[in-house]
């Protein structure tokens, strides 16, 4: 029996109308292994409802998953929205600078990045990071892309790689030193870095132990040419494993802060734009 999502986590306001969706913005964060949706009012920083979703089996396709889903829950289906913000969490992305950039190439630019070809189903975006002078090329099922835009006619929709989210969060900062994000999920996660306000790298790295979360990170920063005592890194939880994660990093890692997932909601990037996973 295909049992497609597990619902493992949930919370809403006593606040949030359900009747009355055109006051929310709805967030969808897709990935293989998760899904996660929460709704922000437009004129508060609060995330009045957020439910998070574990794939319960490898049977049938994400699509196949998100459409049974869709077809038992009123408020994803719903039309009424302000406005819906997706975001995909996956490995095909890449950045390149804005002055390199020409839009005809970005298969080629993704194609390289990746060291080989795209799937037939695959289909290529672009996030411009204007500020920073850079755009993320990313890939994503199209038929799983066209069907979410097919679901919300006349509502106002944007889609982007997770990556651009987490590059914006660190850039808020504006710090004057060297910061670096580690955005940790159950079995990958994100590294930022960016020095005097400006991005110097972004990657997605699978994982399994602290050890080798430890090694690409401070990979990272050798590559950049930075000692460790120079980086200020933050932890970002996500998992239930992040301790044990930050405890290990600790003893490479001179400047590190565990910023946990209940702190980064209160945070006016998270409580705009980004919700921590739960896993």
């Amino acid at each position: 029996m295909k049992k497609g999502f597990i619902l493992t986590q949930q919370f809403t306001t006593p606040l949030f109308q359900f009747e009355n969706l055109k006051l929310y913005t709805l967030y969808l964060e897709i990935n293989e292994h998760y899904f996660c949706c929460w709704a922000k009012e437009k004129t508060d920083s609060e995330v009045h409802w957020l439910e998070y979703y574990t794939v319960a089996d490898q049977e049938g396709s994400l699509l196949e998953k998100l459409q049974a889903l869709y077809t038992t829950h009123r408020l994803l289906a719903s039309i009424k929205w302000n406005a819906i913000r997706v975001s995909f969490d996956n490995q095909e992305f890449t950045h390149i600078p804005l002055a390199l950039f020409q839009k005809e190439y970005a298969t080629q630019y993704l194609q390289l990045a990746k060291g080989n070809a795209l799937t037939v189903e695959q289909e290529v975006y672009v996030n411009h990071m204007t500020q920073q002078g850079v755009a993320i090329i990313f890939a994503e099922n199209s038929h799983l892309y066209h069907w979410i835009s097919e679901q919300y006619p006349f509502v106002n929709i944007s889609f982007q790689h997770l990556s651009t989210i987490i590059c914006d969060y660190l850039l808020l900062e504006k710090s004057t030193t060297i910061k670096a994000h580690l955005h940790v999920y159950s079995n990958h996660f994100f590294l930022v870095i960016a020095q005097h306000g400006e991005l110097q790298f972004c990657n997605r790295f699978a994982y399994q132990t602290s050890e080798e979360l430890v090694f690409f990170a401070l990979y990272a920063i050798n590559e950049l040419g930075f000692a460790p005592e120079e980086v200020s890194f933050t932890l970002i939880e996500n998992t239930i494993n992040t301790q044990l994660d930050y405890q290990v990093l600790s003893d490479y890692i001179p400047v590190i802060q565990l910023q946990e997932a209940q702190d980064a909601l209160k945070a006016p990037f998270f409580s705009n734009q980004f919700i921590p996973h739960y896993s």
